[in-house]
């Protein structure tokens, strides 16, 4: 049996190069003779431990990147729940008592002075300016409500629109 000159190992007969290394082997006739390859070093296995600065700041990176998007992510779904919540319509509510109110003065008014149960003296001039201010009121109250209103919407599109941004955001090296 024939051995690798180079590695040593047996070689089977008839081969011309090595099966270990991959060197060549020489024949008989020195005419045919190939000459010799040298042998490639073998790949050394990388370890976890001999990652490179780079890349373990890279991936230091990347999951503080993604570590910010999700805190991100849960701040915008809470301020988005917060501004979706239901809220007591307070202002409205108030808004239509006070214009009823004024509504049903003005109509009480109007009937006693029609039927000349009403004199025209200061008293009269006070109710007429409490039938204003609740008129006034109401309408003031209903109008906050509707620009409260306004805002929410505006507030949740825009916390929604934010949200899908930060989802679909993706790591850049």
């Amino acid at each position: 049996m024939n051995f690798c000159p180079n590695c040593g190992s047996p070689l089977a007969p008839g081969s011309k190069f090595c099966s270990s290394c991959g060197s060549a082997i020489a024949s008989e006739s020195p005419a045919a003779a190939v000459p010799p390859i040298s042998p490639v070093p073998p790949v050394q296995p990388v370890s976890p431990a001999t990652n490179s600065a780079e890349d373990v700041s890279r991936l230091m990176d990347q999951q503080a990147f993604h570590e910010n998007q999700r805190t991100e992510v849960l701040r915008l779904s809470k301020e988005l729940d917060r501004w979706t919540a239901y809220r007591k319509p307070g202002l409205l509510v108030w808004g239509i008592i006070l214009s009823v109110i004024g509504i049903i003065t003005a109509i009480v008014l109007t009937e006693l002075i029609s039927f000349s149960y009403l004199d025209y003296g200061d008293w009269h001039l006070a109710v007429i300016l409490i039938w204003v201010s609740c008129l006034f009121l109401g309408g003031l109250l209903i109008f906050l409500y509707i620009l409260k209103t306004a805002k929410r919407g505006r507030m949740v599109r825009k916390l929604k629109n934010e949200l899908n941004r930060v989802r679909s955001e993706k790591y850049n090296d």
